[in-house]
């Protein structure tokens, strides 16, 4: 049985991403340092609060603007970012575990995003 179109899950969606982009944006190090054991450089750090500010744009702008193309695009923006984390994890031996693990949080996104733009094109209840 598929799933039906909720506001209420894209605003859960909305609220996660949101929640981790500040989150990071506050502590970088919070998420980082379990992962790689050390806390971040000064470079890692203005990495990880731009990814940060990426995270809470992309809530904001599907909040602001709930249509099915705007979600399609976070999407893709996901499984971009996925991608590059994965080249990374498999060039940079000793950010592997941090790229990967963020690789495996932004394809979470993408499929929950992809739930959502799915349902919501099913029942019609979201603008084009």
């Amino acid at each position: 049985m598929a799933i039906g179109f909720s506001p209420w899950l894209r605003g859960l969606l909305e609220l996660t991403r949101g929640g981790y982009g500040a989150v990071l944006l506050a502590d970088p190090d919070l998420v980082a340092e379990p992962l790689l054991g050390r806390p971040l450089g000064g470079n890692e750090s203005a990495v990880a609060r731009a990814l940060a500010v990426r995270h809470l744009v992309q809530a904001l702008c599907s909040r602001a603007r709930p249509t099915v193309a705007m979600l399609e695009l976070g999407v893709a923006i996901d499984l971009l970012h996925a991608a590059s984390m994965v080249a990374l994890g498999l060039a940079d031996h000793e950010r592997r575990r941090a790229a990967l693990t963020d690789a495996a949080l932004a394809t979470s996104f993408a499929i929950a995003g992809a739930g959502v733009v799915g349902a919501a094109r099913a029942s019609g209840q979201l603008p084009r």
